[in-house]
């Protein structure tokens, strides 16, 4: 096993250990075009020297969070088919005095079950910064977006059935905002870009005709729309900074049936 001293000032390598990390996989099947996580816990003998979680390959983000005797790594990424019968695993790296010293996890074989009504609308704009992409369960029900006035787009948030995914970007200001109906989607999400810089505007479009319009129209125009008729917003993709949303693409698919139960009561209740 690791052994440490008192106040883990050394570390002394026993053969045998650390266990090899564990794998968290999903309990559900994984559909074609939805956002999936994979988790990962190895044990930490040190809070000075925790180990270091990777991910093989590096579908997604990837965060890391230390928890008593615990490190934990979840990788976040939305599947496609090309993900279909690729091998995940997770190593876990820990420092000794002699050389790193790593472990790695079983693999898991990713089963991708296939959604026909899937389509992605690459993503505009200069692509800088820090990736990102939403989740949640459920049709989106609600639309925040930030501007910074007479200029370019600071972010954005969306509501899958009654929670709010935590927001893309810079918050400034009041936001701009859209509850949809009962049984109304986002169908279209249009705006303005610059190519080395900012999204300007945007404006989202929804199966009832009605609309959110937010920032400026001045720059590069575009559409984004889904490849079937039957199909609606399903999550946004790309990237932002510090001041704001630098590139941003469009999945589209079906949500899964009776996933918003409380859909409803909430929007009696709120």
């Amino acid at each position: 096993c690791l052994g440490l001293h008192s106040n883990c000032s050394k570390l002394v390598w026993y053969p045998g250990l650390p266990d090899a990390p564990r794998l968290t996989t999903p309990k559900e099947p994984v559909v074609e075009g939805t956002p999936v996580e994979l988790g990962c816990s190895a044990p930490s003998y040190c809070d000075t020297h925790p180990p270091t979680v990777t991910w093989t390959p590096a579908l997604g983000l990837s965060t890391q969070l230390q928890k008593k005797n615990t490190v934990t790594s979840t990788l976040t990424f939305n599947v496609s088919h090309l993900h279909h019968g690729n091998n995940v695993s997770c190593t876990a790296a820990y420092y000794i005095p002699s050389g790193n010293k790593t472990v790695t996890s079983t693999r898991y074989q990713l089963s991708i079950s296939s959604n026909e009504y899937y389509s992605y609308s690459p993503a505009l704009g200069s692509g800088g910064g820090t990736p990102f992409v939403t989740s949640g369960e459920g049709s989106i029900t609600g639309v925040k977006v930030w501007e910074q006035p007479g200029n370019h787009i600071t972010g954005f948030q969306l509501r899958y059935g009654t929670r709010w995914d935590r927001a893309v970007g810079r918050v400034v200001h009041a936001p701009l905002r859209l509850d949809l109906f009962e049984g109304e989607t986002i169908t279209q999400v249009s705006g303005k870009y610059h190519t080395s810089n900012y999204i300007y505007q945007l404006i989202f479009g929804t199966s009832r005709g009605r609309s959110l319009i937010a920032g400026q129209p001045v720059e590069n125009s575009f559409n984004l729309y889904p490849e079937h008729a039957e199909a609606e917003l399903r999550l946004l993709s790309g990237r932002f900074d510090s001041a704001g949303i630098t590139s941003l693409g469009a999945h589209w698919g079906l949500a899964p049936d009776g996933a918003n139960p409380q859909w409803a009561q909430y929007f009696l209740t709120k």
